[in-house]
């Protein structure tokens, strides 16, 4: 009986959590991290594609905050995961590797302070500073770039996560427990950012 309870927890949790990130508006206001370039024209080069996926991703677009749609225009994949993990990303840099007439390569370096997942009783920071680097597949199909692969799970912002979890979630939690696990996380988030900031 206590594995259901806590498998229907769980569910419930996720399902508030993925319902709360829904009703988000997409134009969410962020402390900027990330200079984000707003232009109405879709890019023309194969990093400007990929830099402006990883901005919509960087705001949260990719994990649920906002309209799926923003990001998956700069991709071939046809639908949204129903990711339940997030890479919290400080900055990230995005470089051209090669291209040629239908394909190319770009280059993305995050740099990352960890991972944010749930279990039955909320959120949980995995602390993982490193340095990622991960190359990005496009194609041309007819006169736009798109990203063909990998996709990942979504790197958002740091400041970003903070916000939605002190904004957000956070009003809405009842459980004691739950309250001072969130607490904790932020804790535990806004500390390893400004240890990240002090190297």
């Amino acid at each position: 009986m206590k594995k259901k309870n806590r498998i229907v927890m769980f569910a419930l949790t996720f399902l508030i959590i993925a319902l709360l990130q829904v009703l988000v508006s997409p134009t969410y206001s962020i402390c900027a991290e990330q200079k984000r370039k707003t232009s109405e024209a879709y890019p023309t080069t194969p990093e400007g594609v990929v830099e402006a996926f990883c901005n919509e991703d960087f705001i949260g677009t990719g994990a649920g905050i906002g309209d799926w749609a923003k990001i998956q225009q700069y991709t071939i994949w046809s639908d949204a995961p129903g990711w339940d993990e997030s890479i919290l990303v400080v900055t990230f840099n995005v470089t051209k590797i090669r291209e040629n007439s239908n394909t190319a390569e770009v280059k993305v370096e995050y740099k990352i302070i960890g991972r944010l997942y749930s279990d039955e009783i909320g959120p949980i920071f995995e602390k993982a500073k490193t340095d990622e680097v991960i190359i990005y597949k496009l194609l041309k199909k007819g006169s736009q770039w798109k990203i063909k692969s990998p996709q990942l799970h979504p790197h958002v912002g740091v400041k970003t996560k903070i916000k939605l979890l002190k904004e957000v979630i956070m009003p809405q939690v009842k459980d004691p427990r739950k309250i001072k696990r969130l607490k904790q996380v932020l804790l535990d988030i806004e500390d390893e950012l400004a240890k990240n900031k002090s190297n």
